[in-house]
């Protein structure tokens, strides 16, 4: 699928900026639509990673495997 780039960035930027995803402003089942919520899904997902960075003694590496811990 091909995306409209435009929409994509509004889309990752309202998701970086925890605006709700009910704020799409495209017409629903449109190429922008879809773009937007692609990126507002990559955009929510960036901000919540920055969230829990901010947290001291929080990482963002994933659990170790149950048979790699000691």
């Amino acid at each position: 699928m091909t995306h409209d780039r435009q929409a994509w960035q509004c889309g990752y930027d309202a998701g970086i900026a925890g605006v709700p995803m009910t704020n799409c402003p495209y017409a629903a089942r449109t190429l922008a639509a879809a773009s937007w919520y692609c990126g507002f899904i990559e955009g929510h997902a960036k901000h919540h990673r920055q969230e829990y960075a901010d947290i001291p003694g929080v990482s963002n590496a994933p659990d170790p495997r149950p048979d790699d811990r000691q």
